[in-house]
């Protein structure tokens, strides 16, 4: 929550100057996923799954972004957020960079898919 306070008050302060806030995750983290996190009932702390070992991935978002959204109360209707899948063991970076470049563009529906 300390970490999230001040990244909110940017937030909402750059939302106040009409600015277009749209906020990119890390699909699969546990701190920043957006639509996917990374969870397990047993972890209890930091995953013991070596970098490249496949890990339970559930929908959700991650605790870090989780926490951000939450802080930003009802200015989060106007903030986009986007999870990128480089966490993922399906991730192709030319697909995924693809589709921020049309979410960043204001382009497509929630997915921008």
């Amino acid at each position: 929550r300390r970490l999230a306070e001040p990244v909110a008050a940017q937030v909402r302060a750059d939302l106040a100057a009409g600015a277009r806030v749209v906020i990119i995750g890390i699909d699969g983290s546990p701190s920043m996923g957006v639509e996917l996190t990374a969870a397990d009932e047993s972890w209890g702390g930091r995953p013991d799954k070596p970098r490249d070992e496949d890990y339970p991935v559930t929908p959700g978002a991650g605790l870090f972004t989780e926490t951000l959204l939450g802080l930003l109360g009802e200015a989060v209707a106007s903030v986009r957020a986007v999870g990128v899948g480089q966490d993922l063991f399906d991730y192709d970076e030319e697909r995924e960079l693809a589709r921020l470049g049309r979410v960043v563009a204001g382009e497509g529906g929630p997915d921008a898919r």
